[in-house]
């Protein structure tokens, strides 16, 4: 269920089915901790971890075309 970020309405989505319950996670959605004592049955991250490397990758390289310095870490 992507979106779905107050612990209030994942609980009650939790509470209403039988079925297991997937959240998507974002910045704005509770803790993994607190996801599971909402029942949430899996944690998806989605595209997430790639969109930060990708921004990382990004930064990394105009900053060694426009100082021509490779650094580390």
């Amino acid at each position: 269920m992507p979106w779905q970020v107050t612990p209030e309405l994942i609980s009650d989505i939790c509470e209403a089915t039988s079925l297991p319950v997937n959240i998507l996670a974002s910045p704005a959605a509770p803790s993994a901790a607190d996801l599971a004592k909402c029942g949430v049955a899996r944690i998806s991250l989605g595209a997430w971890p790639v969109f930060d490397m990708l921004a990382r990758l990004e930064a990394t390289a105009k900053d060694y075309f426009t100082t021509g310095i490779a650094k580390s870490g």
